[in-house]
């Protein structure tokens, strides 16, 4: 795991966020001693980033969509997603 200083960490969280979504874990420090940590989300609620998002969009035109239905459109997974 990384460990990052919150000083540091205000002038590069975009690059600690792209890190974390690709599924690294920063330990945020104050003076050395631990205070934080960056983790991705876990589980289905996390959402997916654009390529995650186009490669299931890409899947499902294949047919190779193992979460939907069987016989599910589009509108349907759509709609699903906005529960």
């Amino acid at each position: 795991m990384k460990a990052v200083g919150i000083f540091e960490a205000k002038s590069t969280l975009s690059q600690l966020v792209d890190q974390v979504e690709a599924g690294a874990e920063i330990l945020l420090t104050r003076h050395g001693k631990p205070v934080a940590r960056l983790a991705p989300l876990a589980g289905s609620d996390a959402p997916l980033s654009a390529k995650g998002w186009a490669a299931e969009l890409r899947a499902f035109r294949h047919g190779r969509d193992h979460g939907a239905k069987r016989g599910a459109t589009l509108a349907d997974l759509i709609r699903e997603g906005r529960r």
